[in-house]
């Protein structure tokens, strides 16, 4: 299988804006560097490839409107997860926390309603949900923050509940990464400079033992496992039918165990099932991927950890005061059906039973959704009506008036009524 192009770090980084203006990698912190770059650092290589004309395909063109979808969510996206890693290292207070949680999740929200609009790349009809689905995850780890405030007086437990968000950042992550593989076959634009190295962090990653691991209350302590994954540029394959084999193998649970568990089952039973979970995407990670088809492959592993997070936050919503339960026990539904949205049916069915419109409707914790004077213009590429949701007045809504010319007007002023 042909390798793919990693991604640049150190000086090389600052050297292409145009990288940034492909890739985009805010979700993996690559944002830091990316507002360096748009703030005019700029260091040329060498006259032969500073001035570069790239061509653009259609390929190219769907990802910069896919880029700007993304760029509501940068807005908050720096502040935002500077303040989770001062909540960890105990240097914010929880209303700094519940605030910058706030705003995150309101421009997380817009940019999940702007890819609800995207119509999918023909080619590629995969990388759109796999950047709808890291979008998902990245609203459920703003709302993990705005419930782990509320958890007082139990350390231990709030501490978990920072390790499922930054596992959950990390697949997040990996997911915005597995959409510009799905497209990489039909860009024409080279992230490769000349004369510097690459690093790809790898495509699904391993927590055991290492600082994301989980720990008590959740599930006991293990020591390291010093095992270490990299990105591997080929990997083996097999037949879809081996492969398919291989996956009846995994020992993954069943669809009906697992919504079982998180509905009545214990704290012991749901983390069996977060470790078996995980097992089963470490077994398909040591296995050839099916032929032509690694990112599947790669889809269906990270479904498993979503659905193994999804696990540990039943666990939460156990644990928690009663009145923030119903806020977990949602997150997890959401999790489930985004980790099992990554299975393939050719694998079999499963379906979770959960309402799929609890990845459409705005989240109770939320703050109220802005509403617009003026308009903003549609991303190239989506559509100019917005899909129908199923919580319209929570939904911002933005309709210009527009006079006969074509020529948006301003949208009128409501007066006071009179008092009589």
């Amino acid at each position: 299988m042909a390798s793919r192009p990693g991604r640049v770090t150190g000086k090389a980084a600052r050297s292409k804006k145009w990288y940034f203006k492909r890739r985009n990698q805010w979700i993996a912190a690559g944002v830091l560097a990316a507002v360096a770059a748009a703030g005019g650092v700029s260091v040329a290589l060498d006259d032969s490839s500073s001035d570069t004309a790239v061509k653009e395909s259609p390929g190219d063109q769907w990802k910069d409107g896919i880029i700007a979808d993304f760029t509501t969510m940068s807005h908050s996206a720096l502040d935002y997860l500077r303040t989770m890693n001062d909540w960890k290292l105990k240097k914010v207070k929880d209303a700094e926390v519940d605030a910058s949680a706030d705003l995150a999740l309101q421009q997380f929200l817009e940019t999940r309603d702007r890819l609800v609009d995207r119509i999918a790349f023909e080619q590629a009809p995969r990388a759109l949900a796999d950047y709808r689905d890291a979008v998902q995850i990245y609203i459920a780890h703003a709302r993990l923050a705005k419930l782990g405030v509320q958890v007082k007086g139990n350390d231990d437990l709030d501490r978990q509940i920072q390790l499922i968000m930054g596992r959950l950042r990390f697949l997040a992550d990996r997911l915005y990464d597995l959409g510009s593989d799905e497209m990489a076959p039909f860009s024409f634009q080279s992230q490769e400079i000349e004369g510097f190295e690459y690093a790809r962090t790898v495509d699904v990653p391993s927590f055991a033992g290492g600082d994301l691991a989980p720990g008590p209350p959740l599930t006991r302590a293990k020591p390291a496992s010093g095992v270490n994954r990299e990105y591997q540029k080929v990997r083996p394959e097999e037949p879809f039918a081996t492969w398919q084999a291989a996956v009846e193998a995994a020992g993954i649970p069943s669809i009906e165990t697992e919504t079982g568990a998180i509905k009545s089952g214990t704290p012991e039973q749901l983390d069996k099932l977060s470790e078996q979970l995980t097992a089963a995407s470490d077994h398909l990670h040591e296995s050839p991927d099916p032929q032509d088809e690694r990112e599947l492959s790669t889809r269906v592993q990270l479904g498993l950890l979503v659905q193994a997070e999804a696990m540990r936050t039943a666990q939460v919503s156990k644990l928690v005061d009663a009145k923030e339960r119903p806020e977990a026990t949602e997150i997890t539904h959401v999790l489930m059906l985004l980790g099992n949205g990554m299975w393939d049916p050719r694998l079999g069915a499963r379906d979770t039973g959960y309402p799929a419109t609890l990845l459409t409707m705005r989240p109770k914790v939320a703050p109220p959704p802005i509403v617009y004077d003026v308009c903003p213009s549609p991303s190239p590429g989506a559509t100019p009506t917005p899909a129908p949701s199923p919580n319209p007045s929570a939904a911002p809504t933005c309709e210009p008036l527009v006079e006969p010319s074509g020529a948006p007007t301003p949208q009128p002023t409501p007066q006071p009524s009179p008092q009589g």
